[in-house]
């Protein structure tokens, strides 16, 4: 299996795990549960297909974020709801961490 600490990933959740693959929420929901993220806004959900982005979009995703590295093209992406469309996911800032004291102290990234 894939070891999703060694690649630096949180965590990791299959399609064959839930009741229902994307475009359904319910991947996103149960990685959630996984990392103890309790709002959906926090997430943001990175991908490179249409599905990916009605997945998000499905979810209540506080951030939807379209990569030009799969088969759909920018305005696909955008009009199935991406919030941005970005070439390479690194062309995005990430902000540093924020700590509450209730939540765990990592950028949500699902």
């Amino acid at each position: 299996g894939i070891n999703a600490e060694y690649m630096g990933v949180d965590g990791m959740v299959s399609a064959y795990e839930v009741k229902e693959g994307r475009p359904y929420p319910y991947m996103i929901y149960r990685l959630m549960e996984q990392l103890g993220v309790m709002d959906v806004s926090r997430v943001a959900k990175v991908g490179d297909s249409v599905r990916d982005v009605e997945e998000g979009k499905n979810a209540g995703c506080g951030l939807v974020i379209g990569v030009l590295s799969g088969a759909d093209k920018k305005e696909d992406l955008l009009a199935a709801g991406a919030d941005v469309v970005v070439n390479v996911i690194t062309d995005l800032p990430i902000p540093p961490p924020r700590s509450s004291g209730k939540h765990h102290n990592r950028i949500d990234l699902s």
